[in-house]
């Protein structure tokens, strides 16, 4: 089905542009809705999807020559599956799919379903938004390996906001990323994978280690800020090691330039 979106200003940040409206009702129907809908992936410019969104979507998605603008804040992203032993297929809700969004190179604004809880590896890596914001949704506790890697790393005047409620961080998770964020670690935060925000040259503010963190990888936080080969870091701050990390690996903390 299709519904409107004409009023629908706030969740796609004012923009004026005319958005389809598609509802995906199962995982791997996507297509199918769209064209039941009247419209041809190959010539939408703007989608607002609502419905369950899988891997299959995802790559339908990305096969969209000239698609701009996605929104899928009231979409439910899984991971699905057969299961053998219980004869169906199992479903891992609220879940942005390993390689989802993987090296689009259409899409200039985008917004994530409201429900996330997971951010997979590599599902939003290389991509190329430009003068947007891309908010990962409050909940989200988990970033996986290369999520956001090498993403706008011209920053293409992108702003990255990054929820409190993440517990966990894989390797390489921001490496190269070009968007701008003003990055404040939550308490909550208890790993960092190796290389996570490496050459995060366009994030920002005050760093203080989480007090709960157990997990630093190598070079964790190398060049955070820009701190790195000399040049001056966009972060000022203390480096206090936190009571719970029981190993302290190479390059660990980043350099900080306490203007």
């Amino acid at each position: 089905g299709i519904s409107p979106w004409e009023n629908d200003q706030l969740s796609h940040q004012f923009q004026a542009n005319a958005y389809v409206g598609v509802n995906c009702p199962e995982p791997g129907r996507l297509e199918e809705s769209i064209r039941a809908a009247g419209y041809d992936p190959a010539t939408l410019q703007s989608l607002k999807v609502t419905g369950e969104l899988t891997t299959e979507d995802f790559r339908l998605i990305n096969q969209m020559p000239v698609l701009k603008n996605l929104n899928m804040k009231d979409a439910k992203a899984m991971v699905t599956a057969w299961d053998d032993h219980a004869g169906r297929i199992y479903k891992e809700e609220n879940v942005f799919p390993e390689y989802a969004l993987y090296g689009n190179s259409t899409l200039r604004t985008l917004v994530l379903p409201a429900g996330l809880r997971k951010i997979c590896a590599y599902s939003l890596a290389h991509l190329q938004l430009m003068n947007s914001t891309l908010e990962v949704p409050d909940g989200v506790t988990f970033i996986g390996d290369e999520a956001f890697y090498s993403s706008c790393r011209e920053s293409n005047n992108v702003t990255l906001i990054l929820p409190a409620s993440i517990d966990s961080i894989g390797a390489e998770a921001f490496w190269d990323c070009g968007m701008q964020c003003e990055l404040n670690l939550s308490d909550r935060l208890a790993y960092v994978g190796s290389g996570a925000f490496n050459y995060t040259r366009n994030f920002y503010g005050v760093f203080c280690f989480p007090s709960h963190l157990a997990y630093i990888g190598d070079n964790a936080f190398g060049g955070l800020g820009g701190g790195y080969w000399g040049e001056q870091s966009t972060f000022s701050g203390e480096i206090e090691i936190p009571q719970g990390l029981k190993e302290i690996p190479a390059q660990f903390a980043p350099a900080l330039s306490n203007r």
